[in-house]
């Protein structure tokens, strides 16, 4: 019947997204630390391990403001959400761009003269 189409439509689609929430909780329970930062990249990403896994390291950026991280914290997410899209060859350039710009946001007063010898 036309119903019962339908009841199982739901239940594959409710417990579907649930198995992709799960897949993505057990990633970040091994990947990142705090739990702020564990639901601040659910809700980035909509609660599903392959759209992260898609998401370009510009995307994380603009959704996450990674610079914003603690370093080893944004170290070791990156690490491994760098091994879940497959890229065994970590870019440091990338982690290192990321450190530039959140210390330019930590300058509040401008840099100190030099002092001569």
């Amino acid at each position: 019947s036309v119903k019962f189409g339908w009841c199982l439509l739901w239940w594959a689609s409710t417990f579907g997204r649930r198995a992709l929430m799960d897949d993505l909780d057990a990633w970040l329970g091994t990947s990142l630390g705090p739990e702020n930062l564990r639901a601040e990249v659910r809700q980035a990403c909509g609660g599903s391990l392959e759209d992260l896994q898609s998401c370009e390291l510009e995307d994380l950026e603009s959704e996450l403001s990674l610079s914003t991280w603690p370093p080893l914290e944004r170290q070791r997410f990156l690490r491994a959400w760098r091994e879940l899209r497959g890229e065994n060859d970590v870019d440091d350039a990338d982690d290192a761009a990321l450190d530039d710009a959140a210390a330019d946001t930590d300058e509040d007063e401008p840099a100190e003269a030099p002092q001569p010898p």
